[in-house]
């Protein structure tokens, strides 16, 4: 299921990139900016299921909650691969029609082409990122 997801979300940053290019060949600038993403390779085995005890992933970002910290200090709610694959598929699936480009542009800030060579290090940022973004968006 999350081999599809991946899928899927691949799919839709190309689809992006693709949109992007044209625009840019329209408009005679260069695209040389726009990031290729690479499909996922299919894994070999499922990966194991979670303890018991892990405290489950939010389906979709939300706003509610935050306790009066700027949205820039928060730390992600995910320390796996797996986990933040779902957080960003999640975001996609309710953000991406009108802000996946922007959300293409922050995953390119952090200095990869493909989600899934994001380092756990760089985690924080692009959660927190992504909030600011979706907090932008829920204000307009």
């Amino acid at each position: 299921m999350l081999e599809s997801e991946i899928k899927k979300l691949i799919v839709a940053i190309n689809e992006l990139n693709d949109t992007i290019r044209n625009t840019a060949i329209k408009t005679n600038e260069s695209s040389s900016s726009v990031p290729e993403v690479s499909t996922a390779p299919d894994p070999v085995e499922p990966p194991p299921a979670p303890p018991a005890s892990a405290v489950p992933m939010p389906g979709l970002p939300s706003l509610e909650g935050l306790d009066g910290l700027p949205t820039s200090d928060k730390k992600a709610p995910f320390s796996s691969p797996t986990d933040m694959v779902k957080y960003v598929s999640a975001c996609y699936q309710a953000h991406g029609a009108t802000h996946g480009t922007q959300m293409q542009q922050i995953i390119a800030s952090l200095g990869v082409t493909n989600i899934n060579e994001l380092t756990p290090e760089k985690y924080d940022e692009l959660y927190n990122k992504f909030e600011d973004l979706i907090a932008e968006a829920t204000a307009q």
